[in-house]
């Protein structure tokens, strides 16, 4: 259940991104900018989570979520974001994904997931996306 009518607009986040970005400056950086914008709580699933036994437990942790942020690696997504993001355009959960030029970091609303590769486990998909501006977004920026 999505629970976007949460008491004082405070939110669930969810931050997907490779396991290659685990225990990396770039992932605290983006954990970080996410944190400054994001008015509630962002799930880090290699920081709250922990070992993740099966993919069912990080994809039900995202159906309870208020919205999902994505991580692209080199223009593309792994399979596990590319199942976290399909499931949250599925649920009607709104879906950023995190842009890039040098230091400078900004959201963007994800509009479609495409698988690219179905055997590659780290350049699986890409996602369309659209700027948005900061009074379309349901939190600060």
């Amino acid at each position: 259940m999505n629970n976007t009518n949460r008491e004082e607009n405070y939110y669930l986040g969810y931050y997907s991104h490779s396991k290659r970005m685990y225990n990396t400056s770039d992932e605290n950086a983006e954990y970080d900018y996410l944190e400054s914008v994001f008015n509630g709580y962002i799930i880090c699933p290699n920081k709250d989570l922990g070992t993740l036994k099966s993919e069912n437990h990080s994809l039900e942790t995202v159906k309870r979520m208020d919205f999902l942020f994505v991580s692209e690696l080199n223009g593309a997504i792994g399979r596990g974001s590319f199942r976290e993001c399909a499931l949250a355009l599925e649920k009607k959960i709104p879906l950023f994904v995190i842009k890039k030029n040098g230091t400078i970091m900004w959201i963007e609303k994800v509009t479609e997931v495409i698988q690219i590769n179905e055997y590659n486990l780290f350049e699986h998909g890409v996602l369309k996306s659209k700027v948005v501006c900061q009074e379309e977004l349901p939190f600060r920026l």
